[in-house]
């Protein structure tokens, strides 16, 4: 803590809740720290469903797929540093294309087939757009294989 006037205080802002014990507390606070991670000056209660809002509805996800069938969402506006922030913290966790499908399958596995509430149209709705998908895929693995011959191949 700086007691000399002629010293330096380096703060640092922060947002979490108001007992960091406690992550699920219905309150959080802003205010700043020092570089021990002592609170100083005043704290600005924020209701924990103004903070939800605030941070779910302030930005938008993309989802991205890798070439290997790995999916993830990638937040709009979001300069490097801090996506790559996201990325180490876990906050932006990657899926397998086949995991999503059969956690989809799964979640709906006691539903109806037919009718209003029915599956299957859903399912083949589906099943058309993952062949459309994959037809996509086959097509340029076709190009980039005839325009990158293998050595062999020539």
């Amino acid at each position: 803590m700086a007691t000399d006037p002629s010293e330096t205080l380096r703060l640092t802002p922060f947002l979490e809740p108001q007992d960091p014990d406690y992550p699920e507390s219905p309150l959080f606070v802003a205010g700043f720290k020092d570089e021990e991670g002592e609170r100083w000056g005043a704290l600005v209660p924020l209701r924990r469903e103004i903070f939800d809002r605030l941070v779910l509805l302030s930005n938008t996800f993309q989802p991205q797929i890798d070439f290997d069938g790995m999916v993830q969402v990638w937040p709009d506006d979001v300069g490097e540093d801090l996506f790559e922030a996201m990325l180490a913290a876990g906050l932006l966790p990657k899926a397998a294309l086949d995991d999503l499908v059969a956690e989809t399958l799964e979640l709906h596995a006691n539903e109806a087939d037919r009718g209003e509430e029915g599956v299957l149209a859903e399912y083949a709705m589906l099943r058309d757009r993952l062949r459309h998908a994959l037809d996509l895929v086959e097509t340029e693995i076709a190009k980039r294989s005839a325009r990158s011959p293998e050595p062999d191949d020539r």
